[in-house]
């Protein structure tokens, strides 16, 4: 059965239900929806929203402000969808290697997926909330892809280094009945795989976000809606590791899962260091063990140490007192940092109202 062939009701039911996908960037984020995006009973988003980074902060600050009109307000957020996150490549037809891997969408309505936005807009009370939901209701309007009792709609934006705890927060905020799923990765393979988008990434830089993004994880540990796992199990035993995913979000189990897809096509992964593989492959793990400069390594290892044990990822260097100062430096910016931000943050909002009102 379509998802078009359903009651208002039981559509309603499910925009109400996001299982959203959340890690560091590069921690297999994308593995996991190209894992889910055949699957009958989700509506993956194949692009990332990029909502909490792009589109929350001009959706709440539109939202708060009488004078700007309701059709304003839903012209400006949908043009910021369409335009300035990744759903923008929905009108960029078949591209068969980009940073985020292959995908076609030559028979995705773009212009369809616009209207559908605004129309969903136009019917509701204009909130952050509602915006996001209008992304999950107009692309389920223009997929062709196969949907039968629907469960959740899936959206994925990797953790960077705004929002972190914030994030969830929002979340959870905005919808009562929210599941996450979260992954983690071994930080020495992680930050190789991350170094080769950003090369000036410090490894300083690296192991503070990194924290982040474990703490928050060990915070959520024991919540009922949250399921964390490793990327490592994720490849190395597929059928179990799915078996315990499908089991928390309570849809069936299928094979087909072990074939990630793109919007219904084979995908065949986003790997930074230029291989096409197929299937779920393991070929990405231990590839810190072939540096030749192992300094990097030790330098994570020697910042991470607690918690890299806790995941159970085994330290491998000799421990080296030499980086003590850089223990000493990240505990300063895990204390540090996150309220130097949101002091930032609220002088951003004034600047971005200040211009929205013009």
């Amino acid at each position: 059965m379509s998802v078009l062939s359903l009651s208002p009701e039981k559509r309603q039911k499910w925009l109400s239900n996001p299982l959203f996908v959340l890690g560091y960037p590069k921690s297999g984020t994308s593995l996991l929806m190209g894992i889910f995006d055949n699957h009958p009973q989700l509506i993956v988003i194949p692009e990332e929203t990029d909502f909490f980074n792009v589109a929350y902060r001009r959706a709440k600050i539109l939202a708060a402000d009488s004078r700007i009109s309701k059709g304003e307000k839903i012209k400006t957020i949908c043009k910021v969808i369409c335009n300035e996150t990744h759903l923008r490549n929905f009108s960029r037809g078949e591209v068969k290697q980009d940073i985020s891997g292959n995908f076609d969408y030559k028979d995705f309505d773009s212009k369809g997926f616009s209207l559908a936005i605004r129309q969903y807009l136009s019917d509701r009370e204009f909130t952050p909330k509602q915006v996001l939901k209008a992304i999950p209701y107009a692309f389920q309007r223009m997929s062709d892809m196969y949907y039968s009792d629907i469960k959740y709609w899936v959206e994925k934006t990797p953790y960077n280094r705004a929002l972190v705890s914030g994030r969830v927060d929002l979340i959870q905020e905005m919808f009562e009945h929210n599941k996450l799923i979260h992954i983690i990765r071994d930080p020495r393979d992680n930050y190789l795989a991350y170094k080769k988008k950003w090369a000036n990434l410090k490894v300083t830089d690296f192991c503070y976000e990194w924290k982040r993004v474990y703490t928050l994880i060990k915070e959520l540990e024991n919540k009922p809606n949250n399921l964390t796992i490793r990327y490592e199990d994720l490849v190395t035993y597929p059928d179990k590791t799915l078996e315990l995913i499908t089991d928390f979000l309570r849809v069936q189990y299928s094979e087909n899962l072990e074939q990630p897809s793109k919007y219904g096509n084979p995908w065949f992964g986003n790997s930074m260091f230029d291989e096409k593989h197929q299937g779920i492959s393991n070929k990405n793990l231990g590839r810190f063990r072939n540096l030749e400069d192992q300094s990097k390594i030790v330098a994570i290892e020697a910042m991470l140490e607690k918690p890299m044990e806790d995941m159970g990822y085994t330290l491998e260097c000799e421990p080296s007192g030499k980086f003590s100062d850089m223990k000493h430096h990240l505990a300063y910016k895990m204390n540090i940092i996150p309220r130097v931000y949101t002091n930032f943050r609220l002088a951003f909002d004034s600047k971005l109202k200040a211009f929205l009102w013009k």
